[in-house]
This record gives structure tokens, C-alpha cells and sequence, in this order.
């Protein structure tokens, strides 16, 4: 079933896509290599968002557009290096059709990011570096990279904090129960996020406020969870992974045993 919702989300944007590119063949002086490139960074897009974040252009957040652009469409696209540098030129360019042909009314914030080339190109050109030093170098460079990139996402207010408490932090290799849990932690931080900038808080009273609902959050059992609450669910599912690993790990000794 969730796969039928991605393949949905993908047939509609698939069509605007199409009729984005048919429209500016017709209206609009470019060449052809340029148009190509417009298809396949629109269709990165789009993919990112039905595949990894279950979302439209219309749903999606400024943690989504910014992930996408600093990370996703750099390391994980498949597009070409040409492409990959005209993302913005791509995107913007597309929501300026959509302005024309359906009304679309862009956040400010999403202008504002698409416009902002000079941190996308600096992103790009740090991360092909990357690519000319040696592999141990360029593993200390790539980290001090998504460093960077999460210490600019928190400075906005768009990342979860790393802790959910009792020594416990979000793993980078989840399991499917925490993969869900931290959608919705995020889901429910970005939405209480605008509402706070539609009060016109600060920056630094804001975050108090996001912590202490993401706190409550992660210490509030769900029925769905069978009453539990998600830390103690998320923390269960890190132990079971560490103890399976383990588990694996004396069946492939006592294999190799077999052998000497």
C-alpha cells in the first residue's frame, strides 16, 4: 500500500514535470542538453520527496528543500556533474512556471534557499574536492561537510536533537520503528516550528519551547505503541539490533571454527 501512495505521488509529479518541459521547449530559449538536465534534477526532486520523505511539493518543509539541495541532489541524485550544478536554476525556474500556469504561491522561505546559489555552489564545490584527495583525507573532509551542514540545519531550528534521553541518541542505521518514530518526531517539530514563527518568537525562546515539546513527545506513551512511549519503544528495537548483531557475529566465528 505504501508503495501504491509513492508510485501516486510520482505519476502526478511525473506530469507536471512533462508539461513543465513541454511548455518551456515552446516558450523559452534553451538548449537541449539545458532542458535534459531540468528533467532529470526535477525528477531527483520529486523522487526524494515520494520516496524518502512521503510528500509533494506542496507538503513538503524547509528541512526537506534544504536536505535535498546541500545533500540528496549532491551525493545521491545520479545525475550528472552538469545537472547536479544547475539544481537551483532548475528548481527555481519550475516554480516560477508553476506561479504561471497554476497559481502556485511559493513560501519565502523556499525562495529565499533557491536564490541563495552562491551555499549551494560552496556545498558542490567542497564535496567534488572530496573527490581528488586521498580516501583517508577525504573521509575527514567529507565528516567536517555533514558536520557543517546539520550545525546550519540546527542554527535554523530544522534538526531533532541527536539525545532522546537516558544516554540514549537516534541511530544512524535505524530499525523501521525508530525510521517511523523520527518521521513523526520531525513531523510534529517542523509544524510546531512555523506556528512558533507565525507568533513571531525568537530564535533562542523558540528552541526552549520545540525541546520541551520533542521532551514530552518522547516521554509520552501512544496507544499505537501499545502504551508505551517512543523512547522506551526506540531504545527496545537499538538493544534487539545490538544483541542480533551479536548473535550473527558467534555464528560466523563458530563457522570459521569449523574450518581451522
Amino acid at each position: 500500500e505504501e508503495r501504491n501512495d509513492v508510485e501516486a505521488l510520482l505519476g502526478a509529479a511525473y506530469e507536471k514535470i512533462d508539461n513543465y518541459i513541454e511548455w518551456t521547449s515552446q516558450h523559452c530559449s534553451i538548449k537541449e542538453e539545458e532542458l535534459i538536465d531540468d528533467y532529470d534534477n526535477l525528477q531527483s526532486f520529486y523522487e526524494f520527496l515520494a520516496d524518502h520523505r512521503y510528500k509533494t511539493l506542496l507538503t513538503m518543509d524547509e528541512f526537506d528543500l534544504r536536505w535535498y539541495l546541500y545533500n540528496y541532489s549532491i551525493r545521491s541524485s545520479g545525475n550528472s556533474d552538469q545537472a547536479i550544478s544547475r539544481t537551483p536554476h532548475s528548481l527555481l525556474s519550475y516554480i516560477n512556471y508553476l506561479k504561471l500556469s497554476e497559481d502556485y504561491v511559493p513560501t519565502s522561505w523556499l525562495l529565499s534557499i533557491l536564490e541563495d546559489s552562491e551555499s549551494f555552489y560552496n556545498n558542490l564545490n567542497r564535496y567534488q574536492d572530496m573527490k581528488l584527495l586521498p580516501e583517508e583525507d577525504a573521509e575527514i573532509q567529507y565528516q567536517q561537510w555533514m558536520d557543517e551542514l546539520k550545525a546550519d540545519l540546527d542554527a535554523h531550528l530544522l534538526l531533532l536533537p541527536a539525545d532522546i534521553g537516558e544516554g540514549s541518541q537516534w541511530s544512524t542505521a535505524m530499525g523501521w520503528r525508530e525510521a517511523g518514530l523520527w518521521d513523526e518526531a520531525l513531523t510534529l517539530w517542523m509544524e510546531y516550528r512555523a506556528t512558533l514563527l507565525e507568533r513571531g518568537m525568537e530564535f533562542n525562546i523558540m528552541r526552549q519551547e520545540l525541546l520541551s515539546t520533542y521532551e514530552g513527545w518522547l516521554s509520552t506513551p501512544q496507544d499505537k505503541l501499545d502504551y508505551e512511549t517512543p523512547r522506551s519503544v526506540i531504545i527496545e528495537e537499538q538493544s534487539n539490533a545490538i544483541t542480533d548483531q551479536r548473535e550473527e557475529d558467534a555464528e560466523e566465528d563458530d563457522e570459521e571454527d569449523k574450518y581451522n
